[in-house]
């Protein structure tokens, strides 16, 4: 069964859910080599076969350090398996794509995006959270003109909302739930990674527009809009990480282990 919804109105079958494509491009974002694959761990991927990419990496992404905010090639042991590998070399090297190439993303990749992002940890298991999938030009455009955090012109953009009628009246509920959306969010930019795609979570938007232009009902509270399209060639360098001492301890604040400065 779809998971995507329409623009005309929420909850609609997506009609027309853009051209169907052969397969992502192997995409150069400033996070590496991508191309989709099966040992992302993420269903749906199209593209070259999983083959070496290197002593630091087994499978899916080849890491460069340019493109890691981190410095790292990879955080894999030497015993880890290519899954593993894999996995953490999603983790390390996704970054914020804001430029994009004019690419549509494939039905069957969009599924698989949209599954990894319903596997997120959910507060009590509500699943207060609702979205929207936006992949026509008429779409992208008018909410691109009510969310100036939206740079370039991505093949799609995902609206993540907080499902107020699945959450209790308390306002510590309904700010848990916000983290819900986020968490899933975050899935979903994951899985986009690991196919080659980039996207950037977005809040700059105005609310009020985009719920009219959604149709959304009453309960349905927009949180969050991610664009997201196959990267374009030339991407910044990735921004640089705080240091790990700086925002992490070890039992107690300003002390670290053995060997961690």
């Amino acid at each position: 069964m779809r998971s995507t919804f329409s623009l005309r109105r929420y909850g609609a079958s997506h009609a027309g859910r853009g051209r169907r494509s052969s397969g992502p491009p192997t995409s150069r974002a400033a996070g590496g080599e991508l191309a989709g694959d099966a040992g992302s761990g993420v269903r749906g991927g199209r593209g070259p076969a999983c083959e070496p990419a290197g002593p630091a990496t087994s499978c899916g992404v080849a890491a460069r350090r340019r493109g890691n905010a981190l410095g790292v090639t990879s955080l894999v042991p030497a015993q880890g398996g290519s899954a593993t590998a894999s996995f953490f070399d999603v983790v390390v090297t996704r970054r914020v794509v804001r430029s994009y190439a004019s690419q549509p993303i494939p039905d069957e990749v969009v599924d698989s995006l949209v599954t990894s992002m319903l596997a997120a940890p959910s507060g009590a298991n509500r699943q207060a959270w609702a979205f929207v999938t936006v992949r026509s030009e008429r779409g992208i455009r008018a909410l691109r003109a009510f969310a100036p955090g939206i740079f370039g012109t991505p093949a799609m953009v995902l609206a993540a909302c907080v499902d107020h009628s699945r959450v209790p009246e308390h306002p510590v509920s309904r700010g848990a739930h916000r983290l819900c959306v986020a968490m899933a969010v975050e899935n979903f930019l994951l899985a986009a990674h690991a196919q080659g795609l980039g996207a950037c979570p977005v809040h700059s938007f105005q609310p009020a527009p985009v719920h009219r232009l959604l149709r959304l009902p009453t309960h349905l509270e927009p949180v969050l809009v991610v664009p997201v399209g196959y990267p374009a060639a030339d991407q910044p360098e990735a921004s640089r990480r705080r240091p790990r001492e700086e925002v992490v301890a070890d039992e107690t604040f300003g002390h670290h282990r053995p060997g961690v400065a």
